[in-house]
């Protein structure tokens, strides 16, 4: 890349209810910021992209990608990384629950070296039952082994151009942040954290799937653990 330019992947299915306002509080928070929005959507007739047509003002750095690579958020974003033509690229959710403007510090930590910036919601934000179980399981058992992994499940997160490009991700889901965090931090780059917050989604439904993911993060979390452990100084024997 000759010049600064942040790609915001927003992977969408049936966010029409709330599309309008994610694009009006990244206008905000990016006022000012070279940017461009990458909207992934799997079928034509997505809600989302209706309310998008009928703004009277759409953004004029838009672009709507079709994701031809399989069903799920994860080939979405997928498609979204292989389209952006930014030096920092940025998973970001339609559905309102993160903070758009955060995403200027974690473009600001790519640029200084760091490979993957991710979100860290605080321990209130994780929510509660299974999900919200595994979500402090995984950060907990990962933190203790020596791996670092900032808020390992949230999604919410930043990119190295370069590196996604090396990566090639495989994820059809949501553990698509925990396999490329593990990525990164197997081949010794930077990962960081920036504090961020989490508000439930008030519209529409989640598509996360635990059915579809959970084979996915029980991968990534193994091996994580794995070379953690295995990183980890040996004390010596009594």
């Amino acid at each position: 890349m000759d010049r600064e330019l942040v790609s915001i992947v927003i992977p969408v299915f049936e966010e029409g209810e709330n599309i309008v306002e994610c694009l009006g509080g990244l206008a905000r928070a990016l006022s000012g910021v070279p940017h461009e929005i990458l909207i992934c959507y799997d079928q034509e007739g997505d809600s989302t992209l209706a309310a998008i047509r009928g703004m009277d003002s759409p953004p004029e750095n838009l672009r709507l990608v079709k994701n031809d690579l399989g069903p799920g958020p994860g080939f979405a974003m997928r498609a979204g990384f292989a389209a952006a033509g930014g030096d920092v690229v940025v998973s970001f959710m339609a559905d309102l629950c993160d903070p758009p403007e955060v995403v200027v510090k974690m473009a600001k930590k790519v640029r200084a070296g760091a490979a993957v910036v991710g979100g860290v919601r605080g321990p209130e934000d994780l929510g509660t039952g299974l999900k919200g179980g595994l979500k402090r399981l995984a950060g907990f058992a990962l933190e203790k082994a020596g791996f670092f992994a900032a808020d390992p499940t949230n999604n919410f997160r930043a990119y190295d151009a370069g590196f996604l490009a090396r990566a090639r991700p495989l994820a059809r889901g949501f553990d698509l942040a925990l396999e490329l965090t593990v990525k990164a931090w197997s081949q010794g780059l930077s990962v960081e954290g920036v504090a961020s917050s989490y508000s439930e989604r008030s519209r529409g439904e989640s598509s996360f799937r635990l059915s579809r993911d959970f084979a996915g993060y029980l991968r990534w979390f193994s091996l994580a653990l794995a070379r953690a452990l295995a990183a980890r100084p040996r004390a010596p024997l009594p």
